[in-house]
């Protein structure tokens, strides 16, 4: 019996030494196992933050690409913005250049016609003089012819009729043929002067003006059915082509040309 109580009371120890070492090694796995996954999670945070760490570097590195390359734009758009100020700029200050020489080359030319317009006036009050002249040789013709007159009178006391009647006839052929030579030449040369000086101011005007106000200039030659037309279309003192000018904006040229008249006109239409 004492045998069976020792052996009973050894299984009893064994059971309790198995029971302990199991509680020993329960509580170990335990530790151990919380050790574990606590190095785990540090190892894991460990990680996650070096993951951080190198997203948060690409992030700021692309972040800083992103920039420098906005930054580069900037700076291109900048450089192309003030490029085209300069362009500008330049651009505006030609453009002022070639308007002022253009206003001086307008101001030369207005100070051109000037000078032939005060020509052509003095040319006027020379050929008025001149007509004058004639007018005044017209008198003294005349006065001749009354002078010769009274002279053949007088002699008419001395001589016989037939004499007296050819001498007057030949003085006074001589007189009117002397006056009206003079007179016609005076009168041609004044209007051939006339007529010269106007064909010249009109054709320098023409010829400055109109080819730096417009490309194209249309010209258009009409015939006239007699010679005599001229001076119907000219008018007294050209009065008719001014009339004419004013109303159309056409340019009339009366030219030595036999029959024709030249028109000139900044519209092709």
């Amino acid at each position: 019996m004492d045998t069976s109580v020792i052996q009973g009371a050894d299984l009893w120890l064994a059971v309790l030494c198995g029971l302990g070492l199991l509680l020993v090694g329960v509580g170990l796995g335990i530790i151990v196992s919380h050790y574990l996954k606590k190095v785990n999670q540090q190892r894991f945070e460990e990680e996650a933050e070096a993951r951080a760490v190198r997203r948060l570097a690409e992030d700021e590195r692309a972040q800083r690409i992103t920039f420098l390359e906005e930054k580069d734009g900037w700076y291109r758009v900048k450089a192309d913005q003030e490029r085209k100020i300069e362009e500008t700029i330049e651009s505006q200050s030609r453009r002022e250049k070639e308007s002022s020489s253009r206003e001086r080359e307008l101001e030369n030319q207005r100070s051109d016609l000037r000078k032939e317009w005060t020509r052509f006036k003095n040319q006027e009050r020379r050929l008025g003089s001149r007509e004058r002249a004639i007018r005044d040789t017209e008198v003294e013709m005349e006065a001749v012819k009354r002078e010769f007159r009274e002279k053949l009178e007088l002699a008419a006391n001395l001589t016989g009729d037939e004499a007296k009647e050819q001498l007057l006839e030949h003085l006074q052929s001589e007189v009117r043929a002397r006056a009206a030579a003079t007179i016609r030449a005076e009168r041609t040369r004044a209007r051939e002067e006339a007529d010269r000086e106007a064909r010249r101011i009109v054709a320098q005007a023409i010829q400055r003006c109109a080819v730096e106000e417009a490309e194209h200039v249309s010209t258009s030659t009409v015939t006239l059915p007699s010679e005599n037309l001229k001076s119907r279309i000219i008018g007294k003192e050209g009065r008719n082509v001014r009339a004419f000018e004013n109303a159309t904006g056409v340019k009339v040229v009366v030219d030595d040309t036999p029959d024709t008249v030249l028109l000139s006109s900044f519209d092709p239409l």
